[in-house]
């Protein structure tokens, strides 16, 4: 998974810090009409935010990591709409630029809890803690390396595990055993990109209609985006034919 990802572009020029809490809310209302692709799509790309820009973000201040940077990663997340969304139970893997080649850089734990205010919708608090402190001098803590803080310090929600919802991905078709550069896989994956298309284009309307600005910003930007991937697919395959 090295290399850019598909929702890369709308993040150029972004501040996480910022971007997160509208982020979070498109997530809560795709979930919460019950759009499982828009759910789906919504959080990969708040993962994306995540992983690379937020966490390296903060990984870049900090001496002891070196020069490795998050590539991405795994496990679960719970959530409580419409404020509250964890990660955890997987690993964050890592990559090296190192002699013009890029190479693994072995995975640490993690773990992300992020609230948003009940009255405005921002950001109240956030916390990813990270790596295992047997590996690093001066950890955070007994249990973590790096512990990463912004907004209040105080929680203001104790969830018992009952109180919390699994979030689930939409199961993706399995693959045909179709060649990569036949017709009919570029036909799959186009339409495949025209749900995506149309799931964002639906979540833009409940941002819209949610008269949140920040978050339909995101929508658009994200649809913009894929719309321009569905162009070069399309390209990319006349020129091979």
């Amino acid at each position: 998974m090295m290399g850019e990802s598909v929702n890369a572009e709308p993040y150029v020029n972004r501040h996480p810090e910022r971007d997160i809490a509208p982020m979070l809310r498109r997530m809560f209302r795709a979930y919460e009409a019950n759009d499982q692709r828009a759910t789906s799509l919504c959080h990969g790309q708040m993962r994306d935010l995540m992983e690379n820009w937020l966490l390296n973000r903060h990984l870049l201040s900090e001496p002891r990591w070196g020069r490795r940077t998050v590539d991405f990663m795994t496990g679960g997340a719970e959530i409580k709409p419409p404020n509250w969304y964890r990660a955890s139970g997987g690993e964050v893997f890592l990559w090296l630029y190192e002699n013009n080649n890029l190479r693994d850089a072995g995975k640490e734990p993690y773990e992300f809890e992020l609230e948003l205010c009940p009255k405005t919708g921002q950001l109240w608090r956030y916390v990813f803690r990270l790596g295992d402190p047997s590996r690093y001098q001066n950890s955070a803590d007994a249990k973590w390396a790096f512990v990463f803080r912004e907004g209040q310090e105080q929680s203001l929600f104790e969830l018992a595990p009952a109180d919390r919802l699994e979030l689930s991905h939409a199961e993706e078709d399995p693959e045909p055993d179709i060649e990569s550069d036949s017709e009919a896989y570029h036909n799959r994956h186009v339409e495949s990109l025209d749900d995506d298309i149309s799931a964002l284009a639906r979540q833009h309307l409940r941002d819209v209609e949610a008269k949140d600005a920040a978050a339909a910003d995101w929508s658009l930007k994200c649809l913009r985006w894929y719309l321009t991937l569905k162009e070069r697919s399309r390209g990319c395959y006349e020129k091979m034919g």
